[in-house]
């Protein structure tokens, strides 16, 4: 006994191979793009520490209990330094930025 083929099998087995190829060409291509892509050869240094550990650092979270008004008093200190403090770095964060950008800009 012999099975037989259809006249379409043979197109329809180059389709369903051609489907299955396709997403690996696309990523293929995808991949093998310009090396330099998405680099113009810019090197920046990296954020100064100070000022990303004073980003990092956090007012810790009021304890759980019922608080009293001094607490309330205290935490809102502490945001209001906090908030100041991070002004600051902002501000030493977009000099650095401008002082960066001026050196490639020339």
């Amino acid at each position: 006994m012999t099975l037989r083929r259809s006249p379409n099998s043979k197109k329809q087995f180059v389709k369903l191979k051609a489907k299955l190829l396709l997403p690996f060409v696309l990523i293929a291509m995808t991949l093998g793009g310009c090396v330099t892509s998405g680099s113009n050869g810019v090197s920046l240094a990296p954020i100064p520490g100070d000022i990303a550990a004073c980003f990092n650092s956090i007012v810790p979270a009021p304890k759980q209990d019922t608080l009293t008004k001094r607490d309330i008093v205290r935490l809102i200190g502490d945001l209001k330094k906090s908030e100041a403090s991070k002004q600051g770095c902002g501000k030493r964060l977009i000099n650095y930025y401008d002082t960066q950008r001026a050196v490639f800009e020339n």
